[in-house]
Order: C-alpha cells, then sequence, then structure tokens
C-alpha cells in the first residue's frame, strides 16, 4: 500500500487475514508505517512521497467519506499530512472491518489505502480473494505451506507465495503473466506473452 504511494497496478490494497492473528498483523502495519517519512521524492531521506496530481489526491480523500459511509473502522491516517505545503500528501491509511461489498475493496484506488477483511478457513478467503472485478496479482503469505498452496490455486489472479513480484535483472518476466477479469491487457511475458503478439495462420493447398 505505500510502495510509490499506492499508485501502482499491483499493489496489495487489500488484506485478508486470520481472524485469530488480525490484531497483531495491525500493530505491525500500524508500527511500520509509524517509520516513514515524507517529503520531495528526490530527497534521498525521503521514504514516503506525494500523489502524482491534486485530481488524484482529492479522488483518494473522497474514498475516506465513503469508507465511513459503508461501516469501516479506521485505524490510521485518514487525511493529508500537514506541515507539508500544498504538495499532494495523503497519510498512508488502513481500515478495518470493511465489509467486502465497500467501495474501497472492490475499487482500484491508487493511493496509500489498505482495507482489511478477516477470514476464518482456506475457502472463505478464496472466496473474498475473488469476490472483485479485478484479478490482477494476489500475495499469500503463511506458514502453512499447504494452506498456502491450496489458497493460491484458488484464487483467479497470478499468486506470488510467501514472497512479493521478483525485482533485479528480468524482473520475473521469464514467466509468462495472465491477468484476469478486467485486469491487464492479456497475457504478459515468456513463451506465452511472445505467442499473444503473433497470428496463426491455417493454409490448405490443393496440389491437383
Amino acid at each position: 500500500m505505500t510502495l510509490n504511494q499506492g499508485q501502482i497496478c499491483s499493489v496489495g490494497s487489500r488484506l485478508l487475514v486470520h481472524k485469530s492473528v488480525e490484531e497483531r498483523v495491525l500493530d505491525r502495519i500500524v508500527s511500520r508505517l509509524g517509520d516513514i517519512v515524507p517529503g520531495n521524492a528526490l530527497d534521498a531521506a525521503t521514504t514516503f512521497g506525494p500523489l502524482v496530481s491534486e485530481r488524484q489526491m482529492n479522488r483518494v480523500l473522497g474514498y475516506f467519506d465513503t469508507a465511513a459511509a459503508d461501516g469501516a473502522e479506521l485505524v490510521c491516517g485518514g487525511g493529508r499530512f500537514d506541515g507539508m505545503g500544498e504538495g499532494f500528501y495523503v497519510k498512508p491509511t488502513v481500515y478495518r472491518a470493511v465489509q467486502p461489498s465497500a467501495r474501497i475493496a472492490q475499487e482500484e484506488i491508487f493511493g496509500p489505502v489498505l482495507s482489511v477483511t478477516t477470514f476464518e478457513t482456506v475457502e472463505e478467503a478464496v472466496r473474498l480473494a475473488n469476490s472483485t472485478n479485478y484479478g490482477l496479482a494476489a500475495y499469500v503469505w503463511t506458514s502453512n505451506l499447504s494452506a498456502g498452496l491450496r489458497t493460491a490455486k484458488g484464487i483467479r489472479a497470478s499468486v506470488f507465495l510467501n514472497t512479493t513480484i521478483p525485482k533485479g535483472e528480468g524482473g520475473g518476466h521469464a514467466l509468462s503473466f495472465e491477468p484476469m477479469r478486467q485486469s491487464g491487457f492479456g497475457v504478459e511475458g515468456g513463451l506465452a506473452g511472445v505467442a499473444h503478439y503473433a497470428h496463426r495462420q491455417a493454409l490448405w493447398i490443393n496440389h491437383d
């Protein structure tokens, strides 16, 4: 939710967390968010820059009103940073008790907003993960590899299990990446990605 201020198509903006560890996870998230340093993105000391425009900032701020109307509970954030002048700085914002139908859980915000919903079974987690119109990327974190694989198999998106999107040379593009539903523009990467740009033609020849 904080990478590039949430302005990335594959950012983790919905957190489905097991009910038994919700409080512990939220405490750690809030603690980490307290360490960010907002400022000019060209300053090496900055760890959190502004949103891309005033229009996008106002769009993100508008989601805070809808979140409250949808019954979500504000954990932290929920407004602009103080003392940042006219910059388009929005505090990293976390909501809990978010209903799956809430706008902040259903729409792509492209801002530093995290919606938190609890689950109790793998089947419930998979159902919640698939309950939006988007299917670009999902991240599964678990100490139970069997449960992680079952979850990944059920989610209709590219899944990263106990890791994030590969970085460095190649960027992980040797493997085909296929967005689903209203995400992306078809297959990317790997041989399948190359084939996506090819046109196949059938040709029959009569030798008589």
